[in-house]
């Protein structure tokens, strides 16, 4: 597949190369049906392969019947087994490719849902310290004059929230 569409030339090439020789020369070519239930159940999604590996079945018994053909429910058998086999593997790997891409997202959602965690906790911690220190400036600057001592105090305090504050970080 490119680009997750199946490339359906070289399978329609596959069936027209194979279905009339195998209707014109009965027996010996009937088998290539196998290879065609293979092909459509690894190529076609499963909603479109079921009714052409029918179909498939449907030729095959009557153009092995036709060419004399005794034995053709193991042929029918193994067309329709094979190509339902490729069909649930290709859905498996889809599945897969599906699964990878969900998990990647977990994991960039997990990322971002930890970085909005750790920005929520460092608001939380400057917001408090930013209003500690908007506090103390302001005692400060209405201390000054009236009580130096006191305002020297205030700046104090104030310079150790700032340490504290730069130590959270």
């Amino acid at each position: 597949p490119r680009d997750g569409k199946p490339a359906l030339a070289p399978y329609v090439a596959l069936l027209a190369v194979t279905i009339p020789p195998a209707i014109a020369l009965g027996e010996p070519w009937s088998p290539m049906f196998i290879y065609l239930g293979v092909a459509t159940g690894a190529t076609l999604e499963s909603n479109v392969a079921v009714p052409v590996l029918a179909g498939l079945v449907v030729v095959y018994v009557a153009s092995a019947l036709a060419g004399g053909a005794t034995d053709v429910w193991f042929g029918a058998f193994m067309i329709a087994g094979l190509g339902l086999t490729m069909a649930s593997f290709r859905r498996n790997v889809r599945l897969v490719e599906e699964l990878r891409a969900a998990r990647a997202e977990l994991a960039e959602m997990a990322v971002a849902d930890e970085r909005l965690r750790f920005a929520r906790d460092l608001h939380d911690v400057l917001g408090h310290s930013l209003s500690v220190i908007a506090l103390q400036t302001q005692v400060a600057r209405r201390l000054m004059r009236r009580d130096p001592d006191a305002a020297e105090a205030a700046l104090g305090d104030l310079d150790a929230v700032t340490h504290e504050s730069l130590d959270a970080l």
